[in-house]
């Protein structure tokens, strides 16, 4: 489980480009919050993941 919420902490911020290019309108700012939120959390519980040790 903690290699996929750090290789998630590794892939989101991939996500918000998409959101940023095309300005945040109607209910994207909730969107791109709920996406940061979810990559702050990835990269907590991914933290400790070392991928030479997998």
């Amino acid at each position: 489980m903690k290699a996929v919420t750090f290789w998630a902490a590794i892939v989101l911020p991939f996500s918000y480009l998409p959101l940023l290019a095309g300005g945040l309108t109607g209910g994207e700012p909730l969107l791109f919050a709920t996406l940061v939120a979810v990559n702050a959390l990835a990269f907590v519980a991914g933290h400790g993941y070392e991928p030479a040790e997998a």
